[in-house]
């Protein structure tokens, strides 16, 4: 049970009880039954529900190196816009194929809310990674591109950082297939950069 149907479930519990107790109360102490009665149940319902929270746990170096090999498999596989493998991907599918595939596990991914199977780039972004620089990305991190309008509009995972460059696979639209790219951490492709990298955070209940 999700953790708002179970807190409808029990707040229509709730209401039921206080009415019948409101009814045999002054004004002076309904009031207060009432404020103590809200808060007990916002209580009551936090310790009730805690388990159904997600928990989100950052992959390991051999984790991420994993998924990484996983995508240098998929070399020259077809670019399919919304694809998630096994023969054809976009950026987002790709990244979502190699850590669902390394974990053996569909459902490792939320956007925001829930467990779901798939994500969009941005929610890669939002809701699936840790903030990482480029003086400390590794093999498997994900890169995050974007074309300068606040917006996640590409990903590929990192394979080496260097210097003044970084080397990563990503299914490319441009290209039309999966491929090793080479960008300077400034340099503008195609009307797009790097904003940044992360490390991938497998959610669970």
């Amino acid at each position: 049970m999700t953790i708002m149907l179970s807190i409808k479930v029990n707040l229509s519990k709730f209401v039921c009880i206080l009415k019948d107790t409101l009814h045999t109360m002054s004004n002076n102490h309904k009031v207060v039954l009432l404020i103590i009665t809200i808060l007990s149940f916002l209580i009551s319902n936090c310790a009730i529900n805690s388990d159904n929270f997600l928990k989100q746990i950052e992959v390991t170096d051999i984790e991420a190196k994993q998924a990484l090999d996983l995508a240098l498999s998929k070399i020259n596989s077809e670019y399919l816009w919304g694809g998630n493998g096994p023969d054809s991907f976009d950026c987002s599918g790709l990244i979502v194929w190699s850590y669902q595939n390394m974990f053996k596990d569909n459902y490792i991914f939320t956007n925001g809310i829930e467990l779901v199977n798939d994500v969009t780039i941005n929610e890669l972004y939002n809701f699936n990674a840790n903030n990482r620089t480029k003086d400390n990305v590794k093999p498997g991190d994900i890169i995050f591109i974007s074309n300068m309008n606040d917006f996640i509009t590409h990903g590929g995972l990192v394979i080496e950082a260097k210097e003044n460059s970084v080397k990563f696979i990503n299914a490319s639209s441009y290209y039309e297939k999966v491929i090793i790219d080479e960008w300077d951490y400034n340099e503008l492709v195609r009307g797009q950069w790097i904003v940044g990298f992360g490390r991938f955070l497998r959610s669970k209940k």
